[in-house]
C-alpha cells in the first residue's frame, strides 16, 4: 500500500476534514510537534497517511527516538511477528500499548540509516482508520508502514492506542504484541445522570465539591495559564512525578493552539477579606460585604482560588 508523508499544513487540513467523532487533538500536527520538542525526538516525517480508495484514510502519527545504546547484533530483532525481545520505550503509557518489532537492515544499510525506535506522541494515538476498511486492508497498511520504518532504521515500535479504537485482533495479525497497561477513568456524558456508574466515594466527593461552591471555567488569558502551570509544577513536586511528566509552559502553550482544545480550571469562590474596618463616607458606618455567590457556580467567569485544571 502506498504511503505519503504530509506537510504540517496538509496534515492540519486532513485533521480538519476528519469526522467530528474522530478529530481527537492527539491526531493534530501541533500535538505531535509539541511532543517532539518536549521529548527531544529526532527530526523527520512525523505522520504517515494512506488513501487507497475514496472514503478511506489511514493516519499514523509517530516520533523517532534515538537509541540509548549502540546497536549491535545482541540488540537486533529477528524479522518475525513472534519476536518481542526489544521494548525500548520506557515512558508511561495510557489505555493500551502495542509493540511491533521491526528488524534493522542487516547489510547494505543506506547512508541515512540511523537506528532508532518509534513511539506515538504522548497521549492517545496509534493507527486511525477512517471509512470502511476490511481487516486485510488494515493489516496491509500496517505492514506497509513497518517496511518503511524498517528501511529508515527503526528497530521497534511502541504505540499508545485510543481506548475505543484499539482493534487488538488486527494489530496482532499485523505483528504487534498488544497488552493493556492502565485502566483509565471513562465517563459516558450522554447519559442523563452520568455519575450513576461512579463509585459511591466519587459521588460523595462530587456532592462535597458542589456544596463547597466549586466551579469550573475556561482559561482566558496568559495569567490563567501561568497560575495553572505553577500549581501543576507544585503538584509534580508534591507527588515526586518523573521529569518527563513535568511539562513546561511552552508545551502547554503549543497544545492550546489546537482548534477545539481548551484549558479548564476548577476554582473555589474567593474568600471574603480577612479584616476590613468599617468605612465612613460622609455618613453612617458601612460594613464591607463579600460579593454574593453566583447562581450557576459551574460556569463562573472567575476569578477564584484555583484548585486544579485539565485540557479538554
Amino acid at each position: 500500500m502506498e504511503l505519503s508523508f504530509p506537510s504540517a499544513s496538509e496534515w492540519a487540513a486532513l485533521h480538519q476534514s476528519l469526522p467530528a467523532a474522530l478529530a481527537e487533538p492527539c491526531y493534530h500536527p501541533a500535538w505531535s510537534e509539541a511532543a517532539r520538542q518536549w521529548e527531544r525526538a529526532l527530526p523527520g516525517p512525523a505522520c504517515a497517511i494512506a488513501r487507497p480508495s475514496a472514503g478511506q484514510t489511514f493516519l499514523y502519527p509517530f516520533l523517532r527516538h534515538a537509541l540509548p545504546f549502540p546497536l549491535s547484533s545482541a540488540h537486533a530483532v529477528p524479522d518475525s511477528p513472534e519476536a518481542t525481545e526489544v521494548h525500548l520505550a520506557t515512558r508511561p503509557t495510557a489505555a493500551h500499548a502495542a509493540t511491533h518489532p521491526v528488524a534493522p537492515q542487516p547489510t547494505n544499510r543506506p547512508a541515512h540509516f540511523t537506528p532508532h525506535d518509534i513511539q506515538s506522541p504522548y497521549g492517545y494515538g496509534g493507527p486511525l482508520f477512517v471509512g470502511d476498511w476490511s481487516a486485510d486492508e488494515k493489516i496491509d497498511a500496517l505492514q506497509s508502514l513497518a517496511r518503511f520504518l524498517r528501511e529508515q532504521g527503526a528497530v521497534a515500535e511502541f504505540i499508545r492506542c485510543h481506548t475505543e479504537w484499539c482493534d487488538t485482533d488486527t494489530l496482532a495479525a499485523a505483528g504487534y504484541k498488544v497488552f493493556q497497561v492502565r485502566t483509565n477513568v471513562e465517563c459516558d456524558l450522554s447519559k442523563s445522570d452520568f455519575t450513576a456508574d461512579w463509585a459511591p466515594s466519587a459521588r460523595r466527593n462530587l456532592r462535597k465539591a458542589q456544596s463547597a461552591g466549586l466551579y469550573w471555567r475556561q482559561a482566558r488569558n496568559p495569567a490563567d495559564i501561568d497560575h495553572f502551570h505553577r500549581l501543576y509544577l507544585s503538584t509534580a513536586d508534591r507527588l515526586s512525578m518523573a521529569p518527563h511528566y513535568r511539562f513546561d509552559r511552552a508545551y502547554i502553550d503549543a497544545l492550546l493552539t489546537i482548534p477545539g482544545l481548551h484549558l479548564l480550571l476548577v476554582e473555589a469562590p474567593a474568600p471574603p477579606p480577612t479584616t476590613h474596618p468599617a468605612e465612613k463616607r460622609n455618613g453612617p458606618t458601612q460594613p464591607h460585604h463579600p460579593p454574593d455567590p453566583p447562581q450557576a457556580p459551574n460556569a463562573r467567569a472567575g476569578p477564584g482560588v484555583l484548585l486544579g485544571g485539565a485540557l479538554a
